[in-house]
């Protein structure tokens, strides 16, 4: 195969992106969706495709840590909401959610447990 032109690299740069919809590549460039197909089936081809793939999760990889610090922020921001008790919430959901997660099934009465191990209760009326 030739060298990569403005329309291989358009149609590898969706596929990169998520989309796989042979039809609506084709319709963005131009092509024919088997002409479409063929392309994406060289060796060429799925290279290049495989080497953007890295390329992004690499500059991801890179980002990760600084999104990571920005995510709990945002999240310690909304547990702290006062104005938004839904928002508030949701992010203690969020975050029991996760610890339950990270903490595996810790048996209630092990060293490990932690509230969320705890069976649950059905409410009490306090005013029968």
């Amino acid at each position: 195969m030739k060298e990569l032109n403005d329309i291989h690299r358009r149609i590898l740069q969706k596929v990169a992106e998520g989309l796989t919809n042979r039809t609506e590549i084709a319709k963005e460039v131009g092509w024919h969706r088997g002409s479409v197909s063929r392309f994406l089936a060289k060796p060429e081809a799925r290279a290049e495709l495989l080497r953007l793939r890295e390329e992004a999760e690499r500059q991801f990889a890179e980002r990760l840590p600084d999104l990571i610090t920005k995510a709990l922020n945002a999240l310690e921001s909304a547990l702290d909401s006062r104005n938004d008790p839904h928002r508030r919430l949701k992010a203690a959901t969020f975050v029991l959610s996760l610890a339950e997660r990270l903490n595996g099934k810790a048996e209630p009465n092990s060293a490990s447990a932690t509230v969320i191990d705890l069976p649950v209760e059905p409410p009490t009326d306090p005013h029968p």
